[in-house]
């Protein structure tokens, strides 16, 4: 005898991919310019590690060449983000024998942070409330907290 989901309907339903399921995910990406994770992902994946003589990574970089495509995110903002980064791993590596340097997803975790204390600090949780609901993903069901 077949399941029966939670609506009583017969047929099975293919539970729905983690990353369609995280809407602050969705508007990060579009905030960079990405569809999802694997583009992203595919593009940063052979970014090279640290920071250059300019003192701005490579995925920052990247990021920049494509400005085109940020939204609500600009070309001042990520080399804020970039510093701030760079500041915090300088904190972090000091007194090490081993400095720690930052794969491209390490980056990328660390930048989606920088994004999210902006938006919540400096710009405002309704500006991130109300972006977020044009997000591919808006339509997920959503719990009753807010981002905040």
């Amino acid at each position: 005898m077949p399941r029966r989901t939670r609506a009583g309907a017969s047929r099975r339903e293919s539970p729905r991919p983690l990353e369609q399921r995280l809407v602050l995910l969705a508007w990060l990406h579009e905030r960079l310019g990405y569809a999802d994770t694997r583009e992203l992902l595919a593009e940063m994946a052979t970014a090279d590690e640290g920071f250059g003589a300019d003192g701005r990574s490579a995925v920052c970089t990247r990021l920049i060449s494509r400005a085109h495509r940020l939204d609500g995110v600009g070309v001042d903002d990520l080399l804020r983000y970039d510093a701030n980064i760079r500041e915090a791993l300088k904190a972090l590596n000091a007194g090490r024998p081993a400095p720690i340097v930052l794969r491209y997803f390490q980056y990328l975790a660390a930048l989606y942070t920088e994004i999210c204390l902006d938006f919540r600090l400096r710009r405002g949780a309704a500006e991130l409330r109300d972006t977020s609901r044009s997000s591919p993903a808006a339509g997920v069901r959503r719990s009753s907290a807010s981002f905040r």
